[in-house]
């Protein structure tokens, strides 16, 4: 059976408008996944997740986060007993006289360099430069 020579390019014509459609069809199931799942896919952040679009208008406005007054839970601090080396600092020297504002911070360090970790514990002194502030 032999084919025209129209109907082979129709038929050439239509296998590249299949390939294409296909092409488009892939394109937009990417686009309307990557809209419900968000820009880094399935490892997208809460923070970064799109909202529902059924979700009420009061929890797409509310606030995240913790509840305010909440303590958390955070590294815990090295009372002076259990710190391996305590370091007292001043505020650097820029020439002027200091004025104690009898303030002290402490600041917990674990320094792992070594093998065994070391707890220092650094004791800032706040003081106030009349000139600086």
């Amino acid at each position: 059976m032999a084919y025209c020579k129209g109907c082979i390019e129709k038929e050439l014509k239509i296998a590249t408008l299949e390939e294409t459609i296909k092409g488009l069809k892939a394109q937009l199931r990417y686009r309307e996944r990557k809209e419900e799942e968000g820009p880094f896919g399935l490892s997208t952040p809460s923070s970064k997740m799109p909202f529902k679009t059924n979700a009420s208008e009061e929890k797409t406005n509310r606030k995240g986060g913790a509840v305010p007054g909440h303590k958390g839970h955070g590294r815990k601090s090295v009372t002076e007993e259990a710190a391996d080396l305590v370091i007292d600092r001043d505020a650097p020297d820029c020439g002027t006289t200091l004025v104690s504002v009898k303030k002290q911070t402490n600041r917990t360090v674990i320094d792992n360099a070594c093998r065994e970790p070391k707890k220092i514990l650094y004791r800032l002194h706040h003081h106030m430069r009349p000139n600086c502030k």
